[in-house]
């Protein structure tokens, strides 16, 4: 059943026929939350490896991503340390 609603997917646009697309904000969205949740991933364990506690500040730093960002959307990656 996935092999045939991923041929529909693929061939309804090319009829014209948009409406099972996803819009390309949700995509892009998904995608550099991917990155940016691998970034803090690799960072928490940056830290873990030099036999620190993690802290959001530090891997803020680390990642270049705001403290408030880690904390709005990645808090759930601290949460088993």
């Amino acid at each position: 059943m996935e092999f045939f609603t991923s041929q529909v997917r693929m061939i309804l646009p090319v009829l014209g026929m948009n409406f099972l697309r996803e819009p390309p904000v949700v995509r892009t969205n998904a995608i550099r939350r991917a990155k940016n949740e691998a970034k803090v991933l690799d960072a928490i364990s940056q830290i873990q490896s030099s036999k620190k506690k993690p802290t959001k500040a530090e891997v803020a730093r680390i990642t270049g991503i705001s403290r408030e960002q880690i904390s709005r959307n990645y808090a759930h990656l601290f949460e088993n340390m």
